[in-house]
């Protein structure tokens, strides 16, 4: 608890103590603090989706305690056909991993721990890779999702697997139900096409069976041969020019099969569950790279996954039990058949298992005093890795880690007036082992949380959440054979978070503005940062040797204006995210010109901001974005030559229902609307202005 509480006065690094502008800046905190949550349709209230792109505000919710943002109803819909992590790049204090174009990589990093702290879910059930960690976003489709939200920390529900206490924070998708109205069945077909060579047909079924059950199937394929033109300049240290290159990025191709199938038990059975069945597999080039006038990259990567899960809830008085499971496997062939580097070509199989038990007892019901609560979560989570070469290796340079994870946390929560408080206790036992020397792993971990929140009137929300929680290492990071290290040690995270929810209402309900902000401090010890060894950059070596603080701040608003006909929408939202993600690993090496200690961390920008703007009107809907990050770094060294120049994109979309055809839809999108060249991750440059059209219809019977 010490670091926790001396973490808390750090907040007030952001405030120097003397002179005029120590009361200037610590007024501009307050008001940042009394602006509050919902980026683009959040928990306050929701938008439920149509036939028409008109939304309807349907409800009131203001029970989140923790931070959250959401994208729901009509403003998801609008990223159809777009992947999931194209829809998140307009929350605040996350930033977006690609990797270049449509078969690049597409991870999600939230205020600079990593995409390894980042806990992702569909339908309550953890999506998981054990080998490296990281889960690519870019394989799930908007159009399938009723809802996508983040929490920074953790939900705050009582009925949760012990899995979703364990990351740093959190991400939802929650698959779309069925919306029939009377109709008994409803067929849709989307084709898509634009740049890069791409084409993208898919169908949606959606069919009610018999006592309320309903069921619905998705299919979409995907070709493209992912070449665009880019722009890349170099400098020197000195700020001259090194090299300035405009050329055409290659081996970015990709061609994907994605099908999934559901089940869902009718709103009004006693006992609720749902089934799900996914498959996707995909072949395609990893655009490498760009260094050493090398434009092209001679690997290539197979994927093929498949799983299927399901749950079921009941409710006895004030007893509920929840009982959820999940089976599939994974597997990945990586290739690289360049002759001046290390030739690979594996295959690597993980196999997953996964189940978990939710007890939920109501001790007080809270008629006149506190409504007090207990849940009981079991899970256990079997992941292994099995390697084959098709290249000749030296014996021991293939190893088939298992690991075997038993998580139980007991929650307690209580509401009382104004006031939620929520405590939780997550103990992970994990197992492991691979077969070779030291290998075999026993690890125990106690993780607690605790959430607070006080209402003040209709319209303002109080709250504070403090967590630890623990990042066990990767199997690649473990035991794979030109990187592994059998020693490591997870990392050990601590977070802290202040803020404050918004929301008002005026003009008979025609206008609506909420908001939300959050200052927080975190610590990562035991940071797992990869180093070189030997004479080949490509070897390198996974150590135990970083230490981070960071403190930062996110603020989000949106504006919603509705005429009383409901024919006219307007929304307006931004989003700014502040962090200072210090590198605290060795305080020798405090060089003012080349020392890392106390530098921003390798990447993570300080400044990033988002603007949103949509209209509706009628069947047309315009809509607007615009993405900045500020400058970065390469290494906690700030130097000139590390320094990496900050980027802003422009996109703008039109949809539209065709008056001919009745079903028929319209829409057009134009990305980097600017044309502006700026790379997300180093030496991946980024498509230039690019465009798509996409057409879609759909019936009932």
């Amino acid at each position: 608890m010490i670091k926790p509480l001396a973490s808390l006065c750090a907040l007030l690094l952001f405030i120097p103590k003397t002179g005029k502008k120590y009361f200037l800046r610590l007024q501009c905190l307050q008001a940042l603090l009394g602006m509050s949550v919902e980026v683009f349709g959040q928990a306050d209230y929701a938008v439920r989706d149509s036939l028409l792109p008109a939304a309807r505000i349907v409800g009131v919710q203001r029970s989140a305690v923790s931070p959250l943002q959401r994208l729901d109803g009509q403003l998801l819909r609008s990223f159809e056909g777009h992947s999931v992590a194209d829809a998140m790049r307009f929350f605040a204090g996350l930033q977006v991993k690609d990797y270049g174009g449509i078969g690049g990589l597409k991870t999600i990093d939230v205020r600079g721990m990593g995409s390894t702290h980042v806990g992702v879910f569909l339908d309550g059930l953890p999506l998981t890779n054990e080998q490296n960690g990281q889960v690519d976003l870019g394989r799930f489709d908007v159009g399938n999702l009723e809802r996508i939200d983040l929490y920074n920390g953790q939900r705050t529900q009582m009925l949760q697997t012990a899995r979703e206490y364990a990351s740093g924070n959190t991400v939802y998708l929650q698959s779309r139900r069925p919306q029939l109205g009377k109709s008994k069945s409803r067929l849709s077909f989307r084709l898509r096409s634009g740049s890069f060579g791409r084409v993208e047909p898919s169908a949606r079924w959606e069919y009610r069976l018999r006592n309320g059950i309903s069921a619905d199937a998705h299919v979409a394929w995907l070709t493209a041969d992912g070449r665009y033109k880019f722009h890349v300049r170099k400098y020197f240290p000195d700020g001259s020019v090194a090299y300035d290159t405009t050329a055409v990025r290659t081996g970015g191709d990709v061609h994907a099969l994605r099908w999934e199938a559901n089940l869902h038990s009718s709103s009004h059975d006693v006992a609720q569950w749902d089934m799900k069945v996914y498959a996707y597999g995909a072949e395609r080039g990893i655009p490498g790279a760009i260094v050493n006038n090398v434009w092209g990259s001679a690997q290539r990567q197979w994927d093929a996954t498949a799983f299927v899960q399901g749950g079921w809830k009941r409710t006895w008085g004030g007893y509920t039990l929840r009982l959820s499971g999940k089976g599939g496997v994974e597997q990945l062939r990586y290739q690289d058949a360049d002759t001046t580097r290390m030739m690979v070509d594996r295959t690597f199989v993980q196999p997953q298992l996964f189940l978990s038990a939710v007890h939920g007892i109501v001790l007080s019901e809270g008629q006149g005093g506190p409504r007090m609560e207990v849940a009981v979560a079991t899970d256990y989570a079997y992941n292994g890795l099995k390697q084959t070469s098709r290249l000749t290796l030296p014996p021991g340079n293939l190893n088939h880690p298992e690991r075997h994870t038993l998580m139980a946390a007991i929650t307690a929560g209580m509401v009382w007036n104004r006031w939620r408080i929520k405590g939780v206790v997550l103990e992970t036992l994990t197992a492991e082992d691979a077969g070779m020397p030291d290998s075999h792993r026993l690890t125990t971990d106690l993780s607690p949380a605790l959430h607070l929140s006080c209402r003040l009137g209709e319209d303002v929300m109080l709250r504070i959440f403090g967590k630890r929680h623990q990042r066990r290492p990767t199997l690649n990071e473990l035991y794979y054979t030109e990187i592994g290290n059998v020693a490591l040690r997870p990392e050990q995270c601590w977070q802290l978070d202040a803020g404050m929810n918004w929301g008002q209402t005026w003009g008979d309900g025609r206008w609506r503005i909420s908001s939300q902000a959050d200052a927080y401090v975190q610590w990562v010890d035991d940071k797992i940062i990869a180093v070189p060894r030997g004479s080949g950059q490509w070897r390198w070596l996974m150590m135990n040797v970083g230490k981070v603080f960071g403190r930062g701040c996110d603020v989000s608003a949106r504006l919603t204006w509705m005429p009383k006909a409901g024919s006219l929408i307007l929304t307006v939202g931004g989003n700014y995210g502040f962090l200072r993600a210090e590198d605290r690993t060795d305080p020798t090496d405090n060089d003012p010109r080349y020392g890392t200690y106390g530098g921003q961390i390798a990447y993570q920008p300080r400044h990033s901001a988002g603007v949103m703007a949509g209209l509706t009107w009628h069947t047309l809907q315009l809509n607007y974005s615009f993405t900045m990050v500020g400058e970065r770094y390469r290494a906690s060294a700030n130097t000139l030559a590390n320094r990496l120049p900050s980027w802003h994109t422009h996109d703008l979309s039109l949809a539209c229902a065709l008056p001919f055809v009745c079903g028929l839809r319209l829409s057009v999108e134009c990305c980097n609307l600017a044309n502006l060249q700026y790379a997300v991750v180093p030496n991946y440059p980024m498509p230039g202005r690019h465009f798509s059209l996409a057409l879609q219809y759909g019936f009932a019977w």
